[in-house]
């Protein structure tokens, strides 16, 4: 089972309260490729102070968490997950144990 796989499910326990949601998706290679720009000047360019905060890759997955710590429920959090053939972007906000999530991953680190 790829990273991936089990990202959706495990994420999901460490939302506390939801604000917003919004989730991107695509399988075509220009689409991708756009995508990725636009996250990473959104995550440059935030005021929210956006970091990477964990990359973790195994044979078939490379995710990557941006987010922010301690905002309570105003945390924001991206998983931007790149599979082969496959692009999408996770974005969450609102009160995310984070640091919880990331001791998760960082477990699933390769």
């Amino acid at each position: 089972m790829c990273i991936r796989d089990r990202s959706m499910g495990e994420a999901a326990g460490y939302v506390k309260s939801l604000k917003g949601l919004e989730v991107i998706n695509t399988s075509l290679r220009q689409s991708a490729d756009s995508l990725r720009t636009v996250t990473r000047r959104f995550v440059k360019d935030s005021k929210e102070a956006i970091d990477l905060l964990l990359e973790v890759n195994d044979d078939e997955s490379l995710i990557n968490i941006f987010g922010n710590l301690d905002k309570g429920d105003d945390t924001t959090l991206i998983l931007e997950v790149n599979d082969e053939g496959e692009y999408s972007i996770i974005y969450l906000k609102g009160d995310i144990d984070v640091e919880g999530l990331l001791k998760t991953y960082a477990g699933s680190n390769l």
